[in-house]
């Protein structure tokens, strides 16, 4: 999950649910030369790696056969 020492939780409760997330700082929009594009604002290396299995599994359940 990419958690650590220090790391800093977000908890929101729904009725019976219990939501766990990783506060990050959002993304900043930066202007290189004539475009805008948009650069992550936390440390290279620190992100965490993006599950695709479970990606994809996800939205494999989202539409029935």
């Amino acid at each position: 999950m990419g958690l650590k020492p220090g790391t800093e939780l977000a908890l929101e409760f729904d009725d019976s649910t219990l939501k766990l997330t990783r506060e990050v700082p959002p993304p900043k929009l930066m202007r290189r030369g004539k475009r805008l594009v948009i650069v992550p604002s936390v440390p290279p290396g620190t992100a965490p790696e993006p599950d695709i299995a479970a990606m994809v599994e996800e939205e494999r359940k989202r539409w029935p056969l």
